[in-house]
C-alpha cells in the first residue's frame, strides 16, 4: 500500500487496489478486475494523501512520490493484484507482477 505525498500520476496498464470512492471518481479509467481490484486504461491521478495498494513495480521516479505503507491488510490485495498483473501481462500489456 502506498499514501501519495503529492499529486501523483499512475500511467495505464496497472493493477490497483481501490476504495469505492477512489474508483467511482476515476471510473472512466478503469476496468474491473478480480477481488475489488482495478485495471488502469488511462493514466490517473490521485491527490496528496491517498492510499492504494499496487503490486508492480511503479519506478523510482513515482516511487520517490509515494510512501510505502506497513497495513495489515495488504496481504490479500497486493496478491490479487500480482495476479490480475499477470494476466495482463500474458495478454501482452500490462505491467509485470511485482
Amino acid at each position: 500500500m502506498y499514501r501519495t505525498k503529492t499529486v501523483v500520476k499512475i500511467p495505464a496498464n496497472y493493477t490497483l487496489a481501490l476504495s469505492a470512492a477512489q474508483a467511482t471518481a476515476r471510473s472512466f479509467a478503469l476496468e474491473a478486475a478480480e477481488n475489488g481490484c482495478f485495471h488502469t486504461v488511462r493514466p490517473i491521478c490521485f491527490k496528496a494523501g491517498e492510499v492504494f495498494g499496487c503490486a508492480a513495480p511503479l519506478g523510482r521516479a513515482l516511487e520517490a512520490q509515494l510512501e510505502r505503507l506497513d497495513a495489515v491488510d495488504e496481504a490479500p490485495i497486493v496478491a490479487e493484484a500480482k495476479k490480475a498483473s499477470a494476466k495482463g501481462a500474458a495478454k501482452g500489456g500490462a505491467k509485470g507482477a511485482a
